[in-house]
């Protein structure tokens, strides 16, 4: 009979408790955020020992309840998207050289996780770049004037390093500024230079098997005469040829190469 008496009167306080709460909830938690931050590194300290001395529990609760927790934690930041956030930037800033040490000796690790990310989120990067494209430009602005120099000479060697990719990149650029249609890629050159098994297009000048700057990346139809920017229009050439055909179109130059050939 008492513990049915006991059990009846926890049952009444449960239930007077729960309508105190829901009567007064906004004046609670403004109550418990006022005692948080006065209290901030001894809670911080509280919980830092309890999980020392209860790790293994912690680790139990965390894995039994694995989607739980990450749904909890995805409500918390939809809700409180700008505290979060300026949050991790101050702790990015406070911990800096921890963080770098701990990213040099888990590079592997982050990269895996990072790559495992996106595979499940394909969409993530052009999402992020629509949301944040202003800021984003306004980084990019600001890390290139302050690294003008590095830039400049990772530039160089890169140029040194791939001849044939710059030459393509500086095609692509022209055709932007032209209006016209088109690009191609490394291979396609590649494939183009088996093609024509390593001659001029023109004159039959043997190349060499290196996109460095004596082989030409010339437009058949030139891109000032409406010539496209795709594969199909490209010829690789020696720099006499290129240079002499100007803006001539490919059929024009050869009529004219062999006028040349019958005097």
């Amino acid at each position: 009979m008492e513990a049915v008496l006991r059990m009846t009167k926890i049952a009444k306080r449960q239930e007077s408790d729960k309508r105190y709460y829901m009567a007064n909830r906004e004046k609670i938690r403004e109550k418990q955020k006022q005692y948080y931050e006065a209290h901030r590194e001894q809670i911080a300290e509280n919980q830092k020992r309890y999980y020392e001395a209860n790790r293994d529990k912690a680790m139990q609760y965390r894995e039994a309840n694995r989607d739980k927790i990450a749904e909890g934690k995805k409500r918390y930041r939809e809700a409180n998207r700008e505290r979060v956030r300026e949050y991790n930037k101050q702790y990015y800033e406070a911990n800096y050289e921890t963080g770098r040490e701990y990213r040099q000796a888990h590079r592997d690790q982050i990269a895996e996780n990072w790559k495992r990310y996106l595979e499940a989120h394909p969409d993530y990067k052009k999402q992020y770049y629509k949301a944040n494209r202003e800021k984003l430009a306004e980084k990019n602005k600001q890390y290139r004037e302050m690294h003008q120099e590095q830039i400049a000479e990772q530039k160089k060697r890169w140029v040194e390093a791939n001849p044939d990719k710059k030459r393509a990149s500086n095609h692509r650029r022209r055709a932007r500024l032209k209006g016209c249609e088109g690009s191609y890629t490394t291979k396609e050159l590649n494939d183009l230079f088996e093609q024509q098994e390593g001659y001029c297009f023109y004159c039959g000048a043997l190349l060499y098997s290196s996109f460095d700057k004596e082989i030409h990346i010339d437009h058949k139809i030139p891109l000032c005469r409406g010539g496209e920017n795709y594969i199909e229009n490209i010829a690789l050439t020696c720099s006499k040829c290129n240079l002499k055909k100007n803006k001539k179109t490919h059929e024009e130059f050869l009529d004219e190469l062999q006028r040349c050939d019958r005097i």
